[in-house]
């Protein structure tokens, strides 16, 4: 998930970022941005990544946030 999430940064950093639009309300959605699995292990290697993961996750849905948050509607803007 870490190569995809920086993979991820770097689209969003081009025109391409558009294609994410139509999807940001699953991002919203923290199993969607960093997985479910992370949340339901309790061992030390799968809580450092969740650790690393989650900063990661929302400073790359918070880039996205920033280059549509005039064509989010209210109800997305509260989440």
């Amino acid at each position: 998930r870490k190569e995809l999430l920086v993979a991820t940064r770097r689209i969003l950093a081009t025109d391409f970022r558009q294609g994410f639009y139509p999807h940001i309300d699953a991002l919203f959605d923290e199993r969607a941005l960093i997985g479910s699995n992370y949340r339901h292990h309790n061992t030390t290697s799968n809580s450092l990544q969740s650790d690393s993961l989650r900063p990661m996750g929302y400073s790359t849905l918070a880039d996205l946030v920033h280059h549509v948050r005039s064509q989010l509607s209210l109800s997305q803007v509260s989440r």
